[in-house]
């Protein structure tokens, strides 16, 4: 839990020990937690692993470590952001965030809307955004070092999402998105990699690995890997 805060708090890299040591007790993390959300930063990628928490930890935080979440969630105003990558976290996030706190009106909310009316907004991008990406094709470029930030968050909804329709469309655009990560693979082995090779840097460079998880995966289309 307390690692995928200190992505988007990389500070506490060095200096917390917690993000260090495996074993932590839980009262610390709980307090870590509560602290954290007194000052959100990084917009999106704020959004992100505090949903994931929020969701994984549904029966583990404790009532104040939840009623910080939720703070944070009416009084921070994250951004967000101008590419393709970001709005799939920011509204997935936004998504999954009014689901799980229904009902609720505009004031308790850092959009100034209601519960009802952020889970419409983002559910109405998302499905126009999958149904883009997997006919026209994305209208990023496929820089392979986006695929965790477009794939995760198709997880957390095939995962998260209470509709089953919502929870289908997540496997199947991430199913559709590991495609991308096959085609990089193919291109990486034949030694094309053009504009989407432009931002990969050693630790993202598609491997033999990951050309074998593309293949796992073509239950939609036949893709040339040889």
């Amino acid at each position: 839990m307390l690692r995928l805060l200190g992505k988007v708090h990389p500070e506490l890299d060095d200096q917390s020990i917690f993000l260090r040591q495996h074993a932590l007790k839980f009262d610390d993390a709980i307090e870590r937690l509560i602290e954290l959300m007194k000052a959100p930063a990084a917009d999106m990628f704020w959004m992100f692993p505090v949903t994931c928490i929020s969701y994984l930890g549904r029966d583990q935080l404790t009532p104040e470590a939840k009623a910080a979440v939720r703070e944070a969630w009416r009084t921070y105003m994250p951004l967000r952001g101008d590419t393709e990558n970001h709005w799939a976290m920011y509204y997935t996030s936004l998504y999954l965030m009014a689901q799980l706190w229904p009902g609720e009106p505009g004031d308790r909310w850092f959009t100034g809307k209601s519960s009802a009316e952020n889970f419409s907004e983002a559910r109405e991008y998302l499905i126009h955004w999958m149904n883009l990406a997997t006919t026209i094709g994305q209208g990023e470029y496929d820089c392979t070092e986006y695929l965790g930030e477009y794939t995760i968050p198709m997880l957390f909804l095939a995962s998260w999402a209470e509709e089953p329709a919502m929870r289908q469309r997540g496997l199947e655009n991430r199913q559709q998105l590991l495609l991308v990560a096959g085609e990089g693979a193919r291109d990486h082995r034949r030694a094309e990699l053009d504009g989407e090779g432009a931002r990969v840097n050693r630790r993202q460079i598609i491997d033999d690995a990951c050309l074998e998880l593309a293949t796992d995966v073509r239950c939609r289309r036949e893709l040339p890997l040889g």
